[in-house]
């Protein structure tokens, strides 16, 4: 590939250089890129009419109406909680670097819903009902709490 030196016209300078040199590119051949292609980038914008946070007790509502399961809480000689939504997870085992980790079957519910779970309580989840083996922990977000069960009934 050559280069030419070119003065304002685009036509071989002299040797005198009356204008400024400047180097022009030959023409590229058929099939030959000289430049690389420039490649598409995804622009991301901000949302524009929603708030900067998301609401997330609005959406642990809609999620536990999607795959809750219905359970009644009773604190440890009281009575029993009307019917809420909850999320109930039986035991499981899973191979986790090289051991069996076993699961406990727990419930995981909304802090709002029943604020007051300790050890000892019962939840009756599908005509079973399942004690509270340990107290409840919370969430990393503290908007939910999650409590390990032992079968009784």
């Amino acid at each position: 590939m050559r280069l030419l030196k070119t003065n304002t016209t685009n036509t071989p300078a002299d040797t005198t250089g009356v204008s400024p040199p400047s180097i022009t590119q030959p023409r590229p051949r058929a099939g030959v890129f000289h430049y690389p292609p420039e490649i598409p980038c995804l622009e991301i914008s901000p949302l524009t009419g929603h708030s900067p946070g998301m609401d997330f007790a609005a959406d642990i509502a809609l999620f536990y109406a999607d795959f809750g399961t219905p359970a009644q809480h009773t604190p440890a000689g009281g009575t029993a909680s009307a019917l809420q939504l909850v999320l109930f997870s039986l035991p499981g085992a899973t191979a986790l670097g090289g051991d069996l980790v076993m699961t406990a079957p727990t419930v995981q519910y909304p802090t709002a819903i029943f604020p007051n779970v300790s050890r000892g309580d019962l939840f009756t989840l599908s005509a079973q009902t399942w004690k509270v083996s340990e107290a409840p922990q919370p969430t990393e977000d503290g908007l939910e709490m999650l409590a390990p069960l032992t079968r009784i009934a």
